[in-house]
């Protein structure tokens, strides 16, 4: 509840405006509500259509055959009365929210609706309870009457007593003169939001009737699915072509540690190690040779004799 409303309230009178304002909001809430099922109601009588709360199923009736062969018109006729039945219960629904409509409207008026210059029997009941706390408010307001100062009091006024504090009186007829705009303001409020959401609402569609334009056919379960089939395809597909590409290994021992610390493998062996694998490959070297040239000979006297 806005609290610039009780603002304009004295504060003897606070907690009575309070419920009434809140019951006041609250019923144009409800009026607005029953507005629109009372209009869609009328709308589905015009188009001769049931809405789905009212909708019943048609209950099954046997037949013998040779009935319904002798009186073909039956079943027919029975359909046709569930359907009267369904449209009278949809006029008796229609009967029942005007009424409804009609009840809301008159717990927010100010007015009575059959006298212009008669106040309405929800004002009436505000202005009662008003009433009882003013004069509970009036009754128990009182201020002080002092007198003139006397030699025994020293210079200072003399109390007399109490008296009505007509006040009060003031200040409440000032106050009823502002109720009717207090809750005028209130339904106003509560008219402003109900606009608001109604703008909302009525953006939201025209923005989901222009993104259904924009697509060139409308978007179905299958399509979402043909989407997310051919999305996980190609996550697999990727998956796969990594698999294949596989990463070169790390070299091991000395040498990654040496790789890795940047300096260069130190080689093994002395100087005299190296020598003597020079000379044993040179023999290995000699030996071929001197093989190489026996068989030489030998082939050189096997022609000769």
């Amino acid at each position: 509840m806005p609290s610039e409303l009780l603002a304009c309230v004295p504060g003897a009178y606070r907690e009575v405006m309070r419920d009434a304002i809140v019951e006041t909001m609250k019923a144009r809430r409800q009026l607005a509500s029953s507005e629109k099922q009372l209009a869609r109601l009328v709308a589905d009588k015009a188009n001769h259509v049931t809405p789905p709360p009212l909708r019943m199923k048609v209950p099954t009736v046997q037949y013998v055959k040779s009935f319904i062969v002798a009186n073909p018109d039956v079943p027919n006729a029975f359909d046709a009365s569930v359907a009267t039945f369904q449209d009278e219960l949809l006029t008796h629904a229609i009967q029942l929210k005007t009424a409804e409509v009609n009840f809301l409207r008159q717990s927010i008026a100010l007015a009575d609706p059959e006298d212009a210059n008669g106040a309405s029997p929800a004002f009436t009941s505000l202005l009662e309870r008003l009433n009882e706390r003013f004069d509970s408010v009036h009754r128990n307001a009182k201020k002080a009457v002092f007198g003139p100062p006397t030699e025994e009091t020293h210079g200072r006024s003399t109390f007399q007593g109490w008296v009505q504090d007509d006040s009060v009186v003031s200040e409440y007829a000032a106050f009823v003169a502002d109720v009717p705009a207090i809750i005028t303001r209130a339904i106003a409020i509560v008219d402003d939001a109900l606009l608001a959401e109604e703008t909302k609402a009525e953006k939201k569609r025209s923005l989901k009737d222009s993104a259904m334009m924009d697509v060139d056919e409308h978007i179905t379960s299958a399509s979402i699915q043909s989407v997310i089939d051919k999305r996980v395809a190609q996550l697999l597909s990727d998956k796969k072509g990594k698999a294949k590409t596989k990463k070169p290994g790390k070299p091991a021992g000395k040498q990654a540690k040496a790789e890795a610390s940047g300096s260069k493998p130190k080689q093994r062996g002395s100087a005299a190690g190296k020598g003597r694998a020079a000379r044993r490959a040179k023999g290995r070297q000699d030996g071929e040779s001197q093989s190489k040239n026996q068989k030489k000979d030998s082939k050189g006297k096997g022609k000769a004799n």
